[in-house]
């Protein structure tokens, strides 16, 4: 098998309400993407993702990372849920003039 080296990077502006729920702030988010090489053709396989938050003035600083195992990929399409337990302080504490960005990679 060909493995491909590549380094994927998708950017999200993320929206996103805070549920409140036995007085807990919501640390888990559904994100879903589609992985395809330079030429447009879907990635296939299994492969370990990392997901990372920035603020969008500044994507060098990660606030928080996460690593997922194996994610299965169909026609390049994954969906997963991260968990990020500082989510609802970088959304409280976000400028305003500022949005929370997603990078994906592998």
């Amino acid at each position: 098998m060909l493995h491909v080296s590549r380094k994927l990077t998708f950017f999200l502006a993320l929206c996103l309400s805070l549920v409140f729920s036995s007085n807990t702030l919501a640390t888990k988010i559904g994100y879903s993407g589609r992985l395809v090489q330079a030429d447009g053709t879907p990635i296939s396989g299994t492969p370990n993702l990392q997901f990372d938050l920035y603020y969008s003035n500044d994507l060098t600083t990660s606030l928080a990372t996460q690593t997922l195992n194996s994610v299965p990929l169909s026609n390049g399409i994954y969906t997963v849920e991260l968990d990020f337990p500082s989510l609802a302080t970088l959304i409280a504490n976000t400028p305003v003039s500022e949005t929370l960005v997603i990078q994906v990679r592998d």
